[in-house]
């Protein structure tokens, strides 16, 4: 078994937890992974919005809110900002847990290893797009869809999803 099937069998609990739905969220089931999905799917899309804007991809979590919800483009960068910020102390949440989860499991230390690895790699992988996003130069040459607008690179910041 890899160590990722190791760390999922021994999370089992945290990645079917229960939680209070994050803004934005369909569902009341989440999890630790759900939560890591939603935070990279949402900061792509806002660091992407004006470039997929441009070439007519509405299909972005942005430009969604702007139409769905009337929202400005600054409502909806707001929107997007809360949601992820919903996923991640959710995230934080659960992560904080993990003890009295494996406490209650009688999880033996190497088990509890494993798994530690397992949330701390979600965790970094979270703020490594983040990070990835901000400095890539696949977001960095903006196209300006309204010249009259700052670029979501003016207006969005995501800080706070480091350890």
């Amino acid at each position: 078994m890899s160590a990722t099937a190791e760390g999922e069998s021994i999370l089992e609990p945290l990645l079917s937890a229960k939680a209070s739905r994050p803004q934005g969220s369909s569902t009341g089931t989440t999890g630790a992974p759900t939560n890591w999905v939603q935070v990279v799917n949402i900061v792509q899309d806002v660091f992407s919005v004006a470039k997929e804007e441009a070439r007519g991809d509405c299909h972005n979590l942005v430009l969604v809110l702007q139409h769905h919800r009337n929202y400005s483009r600054g409502e909806a960068l707001a929107e997007a900002r809360s949601i992820v910020r919903g996923h991640t102390d959710e995230f934080l949440r659960l992560k904080a847990r993990l003890p009295a989860l494996f406490d209650a499991a009688a999880l033996p230390p190497h088990d509890r290893g494993i798994a530690y690895v397992f949330v701390d790699d979600l965790q970094a992988q979270m703020k490594g797009c983040h990070d990835w996003c901000r400095s890539s130069s696949r977001y960095s040459r903006v196209i300006r869809a309204r010249p009259d607008e700052p670029t979501y690179l003016e207006e969005m910041r995501l800080e706070g999803l480091g350890r």
